[in-house]
Order: structure tokens, then sequence, then C-alpha cells
């Protein structure tokens, strides 16, 4: 009886755990001007507010910056994109 448990057919459905690599400043800084349509990363500093909050954002959730990341490849301050 064990035996037919085992073996027997089943529309189980796995959890796959999804790899989190982070990008390098490098992959990040072309992201960020990709994304925000900028020359420069620093120029995320000098945009609207809300439009500058919603790259932040989108960079965050969508492409899985970091906090520290943006705040270091951006110069926006982490206080500002934690709260975020």
């Amino acid at each position: 009886m064990h035996k037919d448990y085992v073996t027997r057919e089943n529309n189980d459905i796995c959890l796959d755990l999804q790899e989190n690599r982070r990008l390098n400043d490098g992959e990040a800084m072309k992201l960020i001007k990709d994304v925000c349509m900028l020359e420069r990363v620093q120029d995320l500093q000098t945009l609207e507010k809300n439009r500058r909050n919603n790259y932040i954002k989108e960079l965050k959730r969508k492409h899985g910056l970091s906090v520290r990341q943006i705040e270091r490849l951006t110069g926006v301050s982490r206080g500002i994109t934690q709260r975020i």
C-alpha cells in the first residue's frame, strides 16, 4: 500500500525558488539610465519629486535594486529611498 501511494501520479505544484541576483553597480547604472531616460544617474536628484519617486519605486519593486545601491549611485538620500 505504501508503494502505491509513493508512485501514484499527482498534480502537485511545487514552489520554485527564484534566484535573486543583485546587479553590480555598472549594470545598475545602465538600468537606471534606461528606465529613467537619463544621461547621468545623478540627474535623478533633479527630477520633479513625484516623477523621481515613481522611478525609485519602479527600480526597487520591479527591478530589485536595493535602497543602498540606489542611494549610492544616484545621490538620493537613503531616507527618501526607504520611504518610497
